[in-house]
């Protein structure tokens, strides 16, 4: 009676070992945010609006802006108007995703609004804007390793409004006026073609498969780098008076191009020149003061960024249409932060390149296996010639191998549960190998000694011929 309680108490404890080995390996895979919706986030803590907003090294940066809009308000003092000038601020903020917290950093050099920003080689290039109510052409960097900033070469003209993408090294700056291309290597700019059917009023843009999309109404317009020239796009479906558009890169979501107009969002599929209405971007909270007439609050003049697949929404302002004789709107800095898990969120598995072995003969039996993947991942194997999975924790030598012919494919599990699986490396070890190398020697050398063979051969033979012919 004793050894079967005991029996069944191990039964039960074996069983709850499984069950909780399950439940830990069912954690780890984690679970993808749901798609098409919006978190919000820790807001910054200056609330600014029209400002520069990039990501670098898994942190964004919420840069420069205004801080307190312009405002005519006739409400007071009797009837007179009263304005009150937009201040301009140099503010550096620094997101950190993964603690949702905000860090104060070095300002701009040069305090501005409507620039355009861009991220390149872990360093954050803002270009134009302006200072007040004046464009001008200052290239600063932030550099986010040292926070320290720097000045390069000017812009060619001041331009204020404009969108900066990077394409194969360098940076186009687009739009508000003529355009350019400049280049950090050299710290040089280089004039661009214009753009045929430039869109009416404001415009953005955003890098697709090496082309700049730009987005304006009533339609797209594609600019080729490889080719300076233009073609026209699809027409766009929503009100573009003042769109912002980005582009998801296929990292952790389906590369696709997302649209925002105000609160509205779109996708569109430059593959398939289709579009797909998104979830809009959250109501603004805004406080109403005394104003009973207020109605539904606009979002307009925030900066967007795109880390790791999600979409980043970062300040801007409010607009309040008033039904007051006395004003129309009013409008109020924001500090919000909003991220939106766009379609097909934690879908794409990972992406492996093996760089050794190649497709090739190697003469001895320990073969470097070295490889990359593009993303963080939970777990990462490879199989040799078919056989079980062998657990990698980074590159290391395969030691040992038998001569002849081998096959190794490398997996790994993204967070998501997603497996990406390498391309099949099929290579040689040992005798084949050397076989060839000594082949290719042997012809060398050979060659000439069978080549005077050959001649003395056939002198022989055409000379016994001739004599058999004589007799």
């Amino acid at each position: 009676m004793q050894k079967a309680t005991i029996s069944i108490l191990t039964l039960i404890l074996l069983l709850f070992s499984a069950l909780s080995l399950i439940f830990i390996q069912s954690t780890n895979a984690g679970i993808a945010p749901v798609e098409n919706s919006w978190a919000t986030k820790a807001p910054m803590q200056i609330a600014r609006s029209y400002l520069g907003v990039a990501s670098v090294n898994g942190k964004i940066y919420a840069i420069g802006g205004i801080s307190v809009p312009s405002v005519l308000d006739v409400s007071h003092s009797g009837g007179l108007p009263v304005f009150t000038e937009a201040k301009i601020v140099g503010t550096n903020e620094e997101y950190d995703p993964l603690t949702n917290t905000w860090s104060t950093k070095t300002d701009m050099l040069i305090a501005r609004a409507h620039f355009a920003i861009a991220a390149f080689e872990n360093e954050v290039y803002c270009i134009g804007g302006t200072t007040d109510s004046t464009a001008v052409p200052v290239n600063e960097v932030y550099y986010p390793s040292n926070d320290s900033w720097t000045t390069k070469a000017l812009l060619p003209t001041p331009e204020e409004g404009m969108q900066a993408n990077i394409v194969n090294g360098k940076i186009y700056v687009i739009g508000g006026g003529p355009n350019y291309v400049y280049n950090p290597a050299s710290d040089n700019w280089t004039a661009i073609a214009s753009m045929p059917n430039a869109p009416n009023g404001t415009q953005s843009s955003c890098v697709y498969d090496n082309k700049i999309y730009v987005v304006g109404s009533p339609c797209m317009q594609i600019y080729n780098p490889e080719n300076n020239t233009w073609t026209a796009g699809i027409q766009i479906p929503i009100a573009a008076t003042q769109p912002i558009a980005v582009a998801t890169s296929g990292l952790n979501a389906p590369a696709q191009i997302y649209i925002f107009e105000e609160s509205v969002l779109a996708a569109f599929n430059p593959q398939t020149n289709s579009w797909m209405d998104a979830a809009v971007l959250p109501p603004v909270q805004t406080n109403p003061g005394s104003d009973v007439d207020r109605v539904v609050a606009d979002h307009r003049g925030y900066g967007v960024t795109v880390l790791n697949d999600v979409i980043y929404v970062v300040g801007g302002e409010s607009v309040t249409s008033l039904k007051s004789s006395f004003y129309t709107e009013d409008t109020a800095e924001l500090a919000i932060n909003q991220a939106y898990i766009p379609f097909g969120y934690g879908t794409i598995p990972p992406e492996i390149i093996v760089s050794s072995p190649l497709n090739a003969n190697y003469s001895s039996s320990d073969v470097a296996l070295n490889f990359s993947i593009n993303k963080p991942v939970n777990w990462t194997g490879y199989s040799l010639d078919g056989q079980q999975n062998v657990t990698l924790t980074g590159n290391i030598t395969i030691s040992n191998l038998k001569n002849g012919l081998h096959s190794l494919t490398v997996y790994a599990n993204d967070t998501y549960g997603n497996t990406g699986a390498s391309q099949t490396i099929t290579f040689n070890v040992g005798k084949t190998a050397i076989a060839t190398s000594l082949t290719t020697t042997t012809v060398l050398i050979a060659a000439p000694i069978l080549i005077v063979c050959f001649v003395a051969g056939l002198l022989i033979y055409l000379k016994k011929h001739r004599g058999s012919i004589k007799s």
